[in-house]
């Protein structure tokens, strides 16, 4: 047998893409209705205060006025800068940034296919790209969102540990995507530093484990070099405001009136370490009330079936290895750190729970194919569970669309 051919090849110097047209060919249909449904979704919901804020902080940016200098936010800069690429495109009104940051999306999910697909069960990712556009009214994943931004940071990392934990590899190019998952995340989402940081405690025990004196000092060079990569994004932003004069500004905006005044908002608190002990206790709770009053609430009974999947998951992994099923729970548990249960519960900041829970349900419909009778009937429960919820015209769907549409407007800078 030939060896295959990798699809994504990663170096210091070069990132390279094998794209075969005729197999990408194949996740058209997908894309299509995705894009589809996307634009339909577009004009369901009204604009908000938090949408709105990133597409001025990227009008500003567009006219050269840089965020916390000239436009003044306790938000992390990364939403702000990505939008601010469409309005350098001219792009002024709410249906237009839509389009163009759905347009994003799917580029996003055909990417991840053509790099993860020869790796991974392929199933996983089509079902994902087909189901997005179903789960996004639940938790606002189709609005330009800074939750949305970080729930796909999210996706890549759990892909790159799931991966990690096969192959026992830590290769510059995977320190190159988890450096990009880790900026983007945190730098959309100051909160998302939690699930970032419990997941790069699971890429740490990992490399930890099995030490011995021989290969020590080799672990040691590559640890090392995977901090300097971590830090390097953020090297580069802090330069930028260290030579822009607006490094203080940064610092007060985002950073302590993010840990000071913002926390409280949210109801997070100003410690930083409480959270890790009240994630897992919160998220436990949550199951215990959406058991208990799932089927009041349409993305309640949607966050009930993901949990459901969630926890089947964990119960196979815990079976092959218990730590990491101990930090995905963990790690779960940090991805709903502002919510977990979508729109009509407790609002769209529930968004990186959402999108990660729906990458480990496709993982469990990929169990489709095995063997096993309990696998492929909890693979297929689920699949008409999750239809029966999210297409439109089902109750819980309708529950999400009571909301009045508006009119297409112009945002302007004022």
């Amino acid at each position: 047998m030939g060896r295959a051919v990798p699809v994504v090849k990663l170096s210091y110097t070069s990132i390279r893409v094998n794209i075969n047209f005729r197999k990408t060919l194949a996740v058209a249909p997908f894309l299509l209705a995705a894009g589809v449904l996307l634009a339909g979704l577009l004009g369901s919901f009204p604009f908000g205060s938090d949408e709105g804020e990133n597409m001025l902080g990227a009008i500003s940016v567009a006219r050269g006025g840089d965020i916390y200098k000239v436009f003044i936010s306790q938000h992390t800069p990364f939403a702000y800068y990505c939008t601010s690429l469409f309005a350098l495109m001219g792009i002024k009104s709410v249906i237009g940034f839509r389009i163009a940051f759905n347009a994003i999306i799917l580029i996003f999910w055909l990417v991840i296919y053509r790099a993860y697909a020869g790796r991974m069960n392929k199933r996983i990712f089509l079902f994902v790209m087909a189901a997005y556009p179903l789960m996004a009214p639940f938790c606002l994943g189709h609005l330009i969102l800074a939750d949305v931004f970080t729930a796909y940071a999210l996706v890549v990392l759990l892909i790159e540990y799931l991966r990690y934990l096969e192959d026992k590899t830590l290769s510059p190019g995977r320190m190159i995507i988890i450096s990009l998952c880790v900026f983007v995340a945190v730098m959309s989402c100051f909160v998302g530093i939690y699930a970032v940081f419990i997941m790069l405690l699971g890429f740490g025990a990992g490399e930890l484990k099995g030490l011995s004196r021989a290969v020590l000092p080799g672990r040691c060079r590559r640890l090392l070099l995977f901090l300097l990569v971590l830090a390097l994004p953020f090297g580069l932003l802090l330069g930028w405001y260290a030579a822009t004069d607006n490094l203080r500004n940064f610092y007060e905006q985002a950073y302590v009136f993010n840990r000071t005044v913002y926390s409280r908002y949210v109801g997070i608190g100003t410690s930083a370490v409480l959270p890790f002990i009240s994630m897992p206790l919160t998220w436990l709770r949550h199951m215990r009330e959406v058991a208990a009053d799932g089927l009041n609430y349409g993305a309640v009974t949607l966050s009930l079936l993901l949990t459901c999947t969630n926890i089947v998951f964990l119960a196979n992994l815990w079976r092959r290895q218990r730590l990491a099923a101990i930090v995905i729970f963990m790690f779960l548990a940090a991805a709903g750190i502002r919510g977990y249960g979508g729109m009509s519960y407790d609002g769209f900041h529930s968004a990186p729970y959402y999108t990660v829970s729906l990458l480990i349900f496709g993982i469990v419909l990929s169990w489709l194919d095995r063997p096993q009778p309990w696998a492929w009937i909890t693979s297929l429960c689920a699949l008409m569970l999750f239809l029966g919820v999210t297409l439109p015209g089902s109750r819980c769907f309708s529950q999400h669309n009571m909301m009045p549409s508006f009119k297409p407007a112009r945002v302007n800078r004022t």
